[in-house]
């Protein structure tokens, strides 16, 4: 199982906001909005998005295709993932403190029988490093998620988890009706920060960039960028901004993501303080043999094996 990356640093304390009512609880937070800063004055830097940069577009002239989960009885999938987050904190535009978080983990989706929607159980069996896994909507070390997913990847079930939580974002991206290379979708999700309580909409922008080789398959290069938003009154006032940009690989004809990387940019200010946060979350698809990816030229997750 794929996710997007969703770090959100919702009520951090050297912010001092209160995210259940949007309020700001320092002296600075009673200015008027005008006289705030606004993300206009200080933005985040733009981010580098994936890229496989192995070659011209391919299959530009070829006929439009369903990209689509896939219910394939007893199959097993391992998954290594790592996720990187570096905080920034500063004070007065000075930097104050940095830290760095990170985490390497494994899952395995198993794929029960299913006449219509796509049943999985997914649990974590492998975990090195801090980070709470709910907080990218994995299940956490030893945790076993039952999940059913329409074939376009809409979440009817998970576990015992609320329909408003981030569990019930759509694991990946994908569109509603056949496409074609260049072809675009949007896709708009709702859900309830688990530690902030706020509710948050994600914006996303999907385009079918080219067929790309994985293993001794062929596999869909969809790039993905787009946004999260607060209540508008809370994002005004708290100074949030959360941008995401990425990249997946699907292999069609069993809809299998063989590797996917996510990278997120966060920033929340007042006039004395601000907080950026960088994230990557990156998977590699290890089972099902046969997908390896030999055209990135990062350094593979830390818990990761590859095939030769």
């Amino acid at each position: 199982m794929i996710k997007y990356v969703y770090t959100l640093t919702c009520c951090l304390l050297f912010l001092q906001v209160s995210c259940s009512t949007g309020e700001k609880k320092n002296v600075a937070a009673t200015a008027p909005l005008a006289q705030r800063p606004s993300l206009k004055s200080v933005n985040l830097p733009p981010s580098t998005a994936p890229s496989f940069q192995i070659g011209p577009v391919v299959g530009a002239n070829e006929p439009p295709v369903e990209l689509k989960l896939v219910s394939e009885k007893n199959r097993v999938e391992i998954s290594s993932n790592c996720h990187v987050a570096v905080f920034k904190t500063y004070l007065k535009n000075e930097l104050r403190n940095k830290r760095v978080e990170s985490v390497d983990f494994k899952v395995k989706t198993t794929t029960m029988e299913s006449k219509k929607d796509v049943e999985q159980y997914v649990e974590t069996f492998y975990k090195d490093g801090p980070s709470d896994l709910h907080d990218l909507a994995f299940p956490e070390l030893g945790e076993k998620i039952p999940f059913i997913f329409t074939a376009s990847g809409k979440v009817l079930k998970a576990g015992g988890y609320a329909p408003n939580s981030m569990f019930f974002v759509p694991p990946i991206p994908l569109p509603t009706k056949a496409v074609k290379v260049g072809d675009q979708w949007e896709n708009v999700s709702t859900f309830v920060g688990e530690a902030s309580q706020v509710p948050l909409t994600s914006k996303m922008t999907s385009k079918f960039v080219s067929w790309r080789p994985c293993g001794k398959s062929r596999c869909a290069e969809i790039s993905v960028h787009g946004s999260i938003h607060m209540p508008e009154k809370i994002e005004k006032t708290s100074g949030f901004d959360h941008r995401i940009t990425g990249l997946f690989l699907l292999e069609p004809k069993r809809g299998l993501v063989p590797w996917s990387e996510f990278v997120a940019d966060e920033q929340m200010q007042d006039p004395e303080a601000r907080v950026v946060v960088r994230s990557t979350l990156r998977s590699v698809l290890l089972q099902p043999p046969g997908y390896h990816i030999v055209s990135r030229a990062e350094q593979a997750c830390p818990s990761e094996k590859m095939e030769e």
